[in-house]
């Protein structure tokens, strides 16, 4: 089968490691980050850590708009090999939240 091909005005990925180019190293469970990224309008990559310099990368810096700090960004899903799947908090989100007024008071316990 063939879909039409979509184009997201913005995509948000999650990276091991970056620099301030944005280019960025990703790691072996690359899902469809590198697609995102292309095709994407504007791309912001968080990063667990900033690097001043990368010898291999997965994405470049040309097809990225922003890049941000984010220590344990991708948090409750994983950043392999760094963090697993925090299955826990997946399900009390599932549990909690059913509506807007549900997620609603559920954003303000975060805060």
């Amino acid at each position: 089968m063939a879909f039409p091909a979509i184009q997201p005005d913005v995509a948000v990925i999650h990276a091991i490691s970056a620099d301030d180019d944005g280019n960025a190293v990703i790691g072996d469970n690359k899902g469809v980050d590198i697609e995102l990224c292309l095709t994407a309008k504007t791309v912001i990559l968080t990063a667990e850590e900033l690097v001043h310099e990368l010898y291999k990368v997965d994405l470049v810096g040309p097809c990225v708009d922003a890049v941000v700090h984010t220590p344990h960004g991708a948090a409750p899903t994983s950043c392999h090999p760094l963090y697993p799947l925090d299955t826990e908090a997946i399900l009390q989100y599932a549990e909690q939240v059913g509506d807007q007024e549900s997620f609603n008071a559920y954003l303000s316990h975060l805060a």
